[in-house]
């Protein structure tokens, strides 16, 4: 299982980065990015399993980079992990497989990674 992190702040890019190799079975972050821009042609031309994406990024916002790639890609696990708790309503109408809020702790995420990994 394959996945990707797009979050714009380094610190917690990082976090969630060690806490996913540190408890994950079967999932691999393959590839991480600072911001949307790159997203969608790494998409095209690499299998991923799991997104985890933050709200607020540079580029494309989390919310339309989400809407596009559940459209074009809808087999993906897409997770919002994100300091805004207004969008979750359209985070459920695209299809996320979960909303997390910042900040999270380190037993929320291993729980996501369960749930994720089944």
């Amino acid at each position: 299982m394959k996945g990707i992190i797009v979050e714009d702040e380094y610190l917690v890019r990082q976090d969630l980065l060690c806490l996913i190799e540190e408890n994950a079975k079967d999932l691999k972050i393959v590839k991480d990015f600072n911001n949307g821009g790159g997203v969608l042609t790494f998409l095209k031309e690499n299998k991923v399993d799991v997104v985890f994406m933050d709200i607020n990024i540079p580029l494309v916002d989390g919310v339309n980079l989400g809407q596009i790639i559940k459209k074009l890609y809808n087999d993906i696990k897409l997770i919002f992990i994100t300091a805004h708790d207004d969008f979750k309503g359209v985070a459920e109408e695209i299809g996320a497989f979960d909303y997390i809020l910042k900040p999270y702790d380190e037993d929320m995420i291993k729980e996501l990674i369960e749930r994720v990994e089944k």
